[in-house]
């Protein structure tokens, strides 16, 4: 099995993904709303952009990666592996 994401991707992917929740967070309070007391729409927003983070960072040593978020697709696709990735917001 080859090892597709090294910790320093995922360091990246996970910077990426706390900026843009800051970012959010930001837009939730202006309009006076918690974006915290809304974990459906919170997971739902950060899975979205998890796949695109991860398949982003992927891209930098395999760039067919790709992620579109349809449904009933994988969330990662990384052809030149012939591999998918599903990935879990937790």
């Amino acid at each position: 099995m080859s090892c597709y994401i090294t910790k320093e991707m995922a360091s990246n992917a996970l910077r990426d993904m706390q900026a843009f929740y800051s970012s959010l967070t930001g837009v939730y309070e202006q309009y006076d709303i918690s974006i915290e007391e809304d974990l459906g729409r919170r997971n739902m927003l950060m899975s979205s952009l998890q796949e695109k983070m991860f398949a982003k960072q992927i891209s930098n040593v395999y760039p067919m990666t790709r992620s579109d978020g349809k449904t009933g697709e994988p969330d990662i696709i990384i052809p030149e592996l012939n591999s998918e990735l599903e990935c879990k917001l937790t």
